[in-house]
């Protein structure tokens, strides 16, 4: 039983392993186009 509620916690994790870094990524690409923007709109 405690090895199931082992693996049923990681399951239930798995989704954020998974969202976490993609959130990360989209913002950072965000934020990293605005800048190129800002940049080619300044010069």
């Amino acid at each position: 039983m405690a090895l199931d509620k082992r693996i049923w916690i990681h399951f239930d994790l798995l989704p954020f392993v998974f969202i976490i870094p993609l959130l990360v990524v989209s913002f950072l690409l965000i934020f990293e186009s605005s800048a190129v923007l800002s940049l080619k709109q300044g010069g």
